[in-house]
């Protein structure tokens, strides 16, 4: 029973660690039928495995707090600015990482969005 519980914990330092970043400013991920899904509040950054390429992800604010300007950068550098709203905003940027890419959002300060990411193991960006 030991052994369930370390590994419950090593494994996903162990995928923060093999993708050189830790996760900030994301709430518990939850598994969803196209990948992972959690809200932020404030600027946050997560690791995603990129597919032939690309990361892809969708965010979307609060109805009720109307449109927030949202910087995304990938590895790094700033990709795009993006007005979000609540509806479903979903982005797509290309990068040359193979293993994972490490995306930042950084909205005003306080403001809260969802991040869902398509076709990504569950392990990853815990």
């Amino acid at each position: 029973m030991a052994a369930v519980a370390v590994a419950t914990f090593a494994v996903p330092s162990f995928v923060t660690s093999v993708a050189g970043r830790a996760d900030y400013g994301v709430r518990p991920w939850t598994t969803t039928a196209t990948g992972r899904a959690t809200t932020t509040v404030g600027g946050a950054g997560f690791n995603v495995r990129p597919s032939d390429g690309w990361v892809e992800f969708e965010i979307a604010g609060l109805a009720q707090l109307g449109a927030d300007v949202v910087e995304v950068a990938v590895d790094g550098t700033a990709v795009d600015t993006v007005e979000v709203g609540a509806a479903d905003h979903r982005l797509r940027y290309p990068t040359a990482t193979e293993r994972f890419a490490y995306v930042e959002l950084r909205p005003p300060e306080a403001a809260t969005l969802t991040v869902n990411l398509f076709d990504h193991p569950a392990g990853v960006g815990r």
